[in-house]
């Protein structure tokens, strides 16, 4: 079934793509973890194979400028503590996978990162 907090399904899907060189020192602890991470440094992307696209308040996927592309690394918190926190991959025009669908929980608004792959 899904599973919208495994940091460890994500990486591998992007290792599987051939996105970026996912080496020792990603945290796959928790989705904030992660995400801490990955903004922590460009770097960090750039080692993931992917670059950060937007950051912000949303209220679903359509407040993002130029929607979200299939491949697209997402993370949704809505500010009710970490286990809280979605992550997964966009496929199959805007759904969101994380070993299997996820049904994003924006509540009313959510902190929406989205990360593209290079």
């Amino acid at each position: 079934g899904a599973q919208p907090a495994s940091v460890s399904n994500v990486v591998g899907y992007l290792t599987a793509a051939g996105v970026g060189n996912p080496a020792a020192g990603i945290p796959t602890s928790s989705p904030h973890d992660f995400v801490s991470w990955l903004d922590a440094s460009p770097e960090h992307q750039a080692q993931l194979g992917v670059i950060g696209v937007y950051s912000g308040a949303a209220r679903g996927f359509g407040d993002v400028p130029g929607g979200v592309h299939n491949g697209d690394v997402v993370v949704i918190d809505p500010g009710a503590g970490d286990s809280a926190t979605t992550l997964g991959v966009i496929a199959n025009s805007g759904q969101l996978y994380n070993n299997g669908l996820v049904q994003p929980d924006f509540g009313d608004v959510a902190t929406l990162r989205v990360y593209r792959p290079m």
